[in-house]
């Protein structure tokens, strides 16, 4: 019996951190699919105006701070799962915890990279905004 704990306590983990990668790697995606709309003024081929691009921004936005919010949440759920289920298995404690901390990690680079993109799709929206005006 010792023997399947140590297989539960490995595989556990691991089955929790492909299923907080791949929801996070599909909310990366769906993102970044809108800072490039916003970013290259298109959607389907179709040219945006700045009112479309500054709307999809807005989502953007909005899904950005999901997409950190999940993350977190993510990461607490599976902190305390671990320290609440462990029941004296230390490595599934620990191996939780370490778990945990991947997507603690992407939501800090999600909230990086959000700056960096936020200032691109701005700019991006205030060159369209530019290029419409009649002056």
């Amino acid at each position: 019996m010792p023997q399947v704990d140590l297989v539960t306590q490995f595989l556990t983990p691991l089955a929790g951190l492909w299923a907080i990668h791949n929801a996070i790697f599909l909310s990366a995606r769906f993102v970044n699919e809108m800072r490039e709309t916003v970013i290259s003024g298109f959607y389907q081929n179709r040219r945006l105006t700045a009112a479309h691009m500054k709307a999809i921004f807005i989502d953007w936005i909005l899904c950005m701070a999901a997409t950190i919010t999940v993350c977190l949440i993510f990461a607490g759920v599976v902190a305390t799962a671990s320290f609440e289920l462990a029941l004296g298995l230390p490595l599934l404690k620990w191996a939780g915890i370490a778990v945990a901390s991947y997507p603690t990690i992407c939501a800090g680079l999600f909230l990086i990279c959000s700056i960096a993109d936020s200032k691109l799709m701005r700019r991006a929206i205030a060159n369209t905004a530019a290029e419409e005006s009649p002056l």
